[in-house]
């Protein structure tokens, strides 16, 4: 969102040029909310008042022992002019350069925090923090954060419309990325859950033993054994579930290759069209053997 916002330019503070010997002016820049009136500006410090401050807190106590001690006030007087000058050209320097440190102090502490926020929400291997959403609305947080305050006071409205785009669309993809990993990992799961419960009823059917011993001779079609001698399951893409495809996958398998093999659905010249066509022809006959339990049974014997 963009305030309409006022843009002051001012001078605060004046430099010396040793080269032109020359008085110079410390050019100055506020942004002013036209909206809510809040000034967004450096934090100034009167160098003239310093300098009077630092002078009288060094000039005053030399004018007390002076006057205490009126034998060594010359000597006082002449130490305390000393000493004030310094301070005074001091304290100049200091206020100059005190609202500059300021600001650095801040910007450390929130380049730090932010750096923090980017590390916890790198993907990398070993850090499962990355997919937490906490974390990265922290990530967020900072990019957002450093948007705001990089060079805040000379605002360039393209270059931070471009900016802000880029930070966007990143932003988007890093959490679609993290929601098809998440998808990934809810398939995997229900995979795991469903392989485990297949396990379970064949070791109620066939015994503790049955991985060990291999589909039994005269007992039928083992679960999930077939060598796929025709290439059947593998037309179909079912090569890695084989016996274990239920009659509801390989229909659904036979719909997805047809629909991609069908000589009407592919564009090309008359031998792609020819390709296809042999495809197709091909899972229809896988289809036909497998849809039926009687002559999938006989083809997973062979």
């Amino acid at each position: 969102v963009y305030h309409p916002v006022w843009r002051v330019d001012f001078a605060h503070g004046a430099v010396v040029n040793d080269e032109t010997n020359k008085i110079i002016q410390q050019p100055r820049r506020a942004m002013i909310c036209a909206v809510s009136g809040v000034v967004l500006s450096d934090d100034l410090v009167c160098t003239s008042k310093a300098r009077a401050f630092a002078f009288g807190a060094v000039s005053l106590p030399a004018i007390l022992i002076a006057l205490a001690w009126p034998d060594a006030g010359l000597a006082a007087l002449g130490q305390g002019a000393v000493a004030a000058g310094v301070a005074a050209a001091g304290a100049g320097v200091f206020a100059r350069q005190y609202p500059q440190m300021m600001q650095d102090k801040i910007d450390a502490v929130r380049v730090r925090e932010e750096d923090r926020a980017f590390n916890l929400a790198m993907r990398s291997p070993g850090n499962a923090d990355w997919m937490d959403e906490s974390v990265q609305r922290r990530r967020d947080d900072a990019e957002w954060r450093r948007w705001m305050e990089t060079d805040k006071m000379t605002w360039d409205p393209v270059r931070r419309a471009e900016w802000a785009h880029n930070i966007l669309d990143t932003q988007i993809y890093r959490f679609r990325e993290r929601q098809e990993l998440r998808h990934e990992l809810d398939e995997r799961a229900q995979q795991a859950e469903e392989a485990e419960r297949r396990n379970a009823e064949k070791e109620r059917k066939w015994g503790p033993d049955w991985q060990r011993d291999g589909p039994r001779q005269n007992a039928g079609r083992h679960p999930g054994y077939s060598r796929d001698i025709h290439g059947f399951y593998k037309t179909l893409r079912l090569e890695d579930k084989l016996g274990l495809a239920t009659e509801e996958e390989i229909k659904a398998a036979f719909r997805v290759v047809a629909h991609e093999t069908h000589p009407d659905k592919v564009t090309g010249d008359a031998a792609a069209k020819k390709r296809a066509a042999e495809r197709f022809q091909l899972a229809q006959k896988a289809y036909k053997t497998l849809a039926s339990k009687e002559t999938r049974a006989a083809y997973d014997r062979k």
